[in-house]
């Protein structure tokens, strides 16, 4: 999957509810985040900071098609999942593993967030880390990002987080030539 030249999507609750698309302005993809924050912490133009931001990897796919867990896979030195936290921790305050069913990865030191049910695919663990936010941060934006998207690095995930922050979306959405992509998106709590 192409993450080159992507553009992002956002969606905000319209009249009765229903989610609607909002255009994306050349304007809206370049912005940056404000250098007004303390050291180490970034915040957004609308004073958001990265504290009510939790990032979620999507690791709990079975792997059937790939014969062994994918997550593990390494590529440069570094399994997926361990990319995917890398990712997130620069964007996030906190970043949990959506590992299925099931507690897998606890050896990484990050919370577990186990999905409702057993065959529900990814969309199951994004369910799940939005109920967990809602229950934990009623005000928070959940960045998630799938394990198996090693090419997004840090810049997008910030990029769709800012433009969720600026313009109070309910979900920003990343999508490149093959299609919007919810596995590599910005949630807040609201969606849970």
């Amino acid at each position: 999957m192409e993450f080159e030249r992507e553009t992002l999507h956002g969606f905000a609750r319209e009249g009765r509810g229903v989610l609607g698309p909002q255009d994306v302005s050349a304007s809206t993809r370049q912005r940056s985040l404000s250098s007004d924050a303390a050291p180490g912490e970034s915040r957004s133009r609308t004073g958001a900071s990265r504290s009510q931001r939790i990032g979620l990897v999507l690791c709990g796919g079975k792997s059937t098609r790939m014969g062994q867990d994918k997550a593990r896979l390494e590529l440069c030195e570094q399994s997926l999942v361990e990319r995917a936290i890398e990712v997130l921790c620069r964007a996030t305050a906190e970043v949990w593993l959506a590992c299925g069913p099931q507690p897998r990865y606890g050896e990484l030191g990050r919370p577990l967030v186990l999905d409702g049910c057993s065959a529900g695919g990814p969309l199951a663990g994004v369910g799940a880390g939005l109920a967990a936010l809602e229950a934990a941060h009623r005000d928070a934006y959940l960045c998630v990002l799938a394990c198996d998207l090693p090419r997004v690095g840090a810049e997008l995930v910030l990029r769709l987080v800012e433009r969720a922050e600026n313009e109070g979306l309910d979900a920003c959405l990343a999508q490149t030539e093959r299609g919007i992509e919810p596995l590599c998106a910005v949630y807040h709590a609201r969606c849970a």
